[in-house]
């Protein structure tokens, strides 16, 4: 565990909270339906961009995380971790409801990065993923 409380292969050093975002990203990504596809990622990469990442810093942060949420998930500690980096979020300084609404939307979109039918089943998704991004969001 480092100084913030967050396990696995967490950086000991944060560069800001943006790397505890994008941890909240690549989980949403993961837990609708365990695959990262490249659609999820370049999302990600999309959406960093906005917050003044360039290319190859937004590609290298996502690629950070996923190794990150990786190691949590073989260690059995992704929940701690994505609990973990709500609450350093909630106590950050510039953390406000705006913050919030905007990480609701970017996660939403990244949920949705691959369509609301599962290719596989040819089953609707939608309910699932609004499920998936409203419980991470309750954590809020």
């Amino acid at each position: 565990m480092n100084k913030y409380g967050l396990k696995g292969n967490a950086p000991e050093e944060l560069s800001g909270v943006l790397q505890l975002i994008a941890f909240l990203y690549v989980g949403v990504a993961y837990l609708n339906d365990a695959n990262l596809s490249n659609n999820e990622l370049d999302r990600m990469v999309e959406i960093l961009k906005k917050y003044g990442y360039k290319d190859e810093d937004s590609i290298k942060l996502i690629q950070e995380t996923v190794s990150w949420f990786d190691d949590s998930l073989k260690k059995d500690v992704w929940q701690d971790n994505i609990i973990q980096c709500v609450k350093l979020l909630k106590n950050s300084k510039g953390w406000d409801e705006e913050l919030k609404d905007t990480i609701h939307t970017d996660l939403y979109s990244i949920n949705t990065a691959d369509g609301l039918i599962d290719l596989k089943g040819d089953k609707f998704t939608g309910e699932k993923q609004l499920k998936v991004v409203n419980t991470i969001m309750e954590l809020f």
